[in-house]
């Protein structure tokens, strides 16, 4: 699916060659794939046929969803790593306290 490289940098604030850079030089190298057969399955391609600036829109789909998922997971684990800690914390104060009470 060709893509208008130019809007979608314009949407992110971004200069069109770091949209075109991110998706050749890092998606394209990180996701794309060699089928079995030898076929090349690419992420992006600056040309396919007669057209220019192509992405691979199941791919691309496929990939953000992952990268959802990820971060999902990420947000999940952090948000029960500082609940953890705050109850840490709440239980230290209680035996400070309780310390300072017996002392009296």
């Amino acid at each position: 699916m060709p893509i208008d490289i130019e809007k979608v940098a314009t949407q992110l604030g971004v200069d069109a060659d770091m949209v075109f850079g991110r998706l050749y030089y890092d998606l394209e190298k990180k996701y794309g794939y060699e089928k079995g057969d030898g076929h090349r399955v690419v992420l992006f391609t600056p040309v396919a046929g007669k057209d220019s600036m192509c992405v691979n829109f199941p791919l691309l789909a496929s990939v953000v969803a992952d990268l959802r998922g990820q971060r999902l997971k990420f947000s999940i684990v952090t948000w029960i790593a500082l609940v953890s800690l705050l109850v840490s914390f709440a239980s230290l104060f209680v035996v400070v306290l309780s310390t300072l009470g017996n002392s009296r």
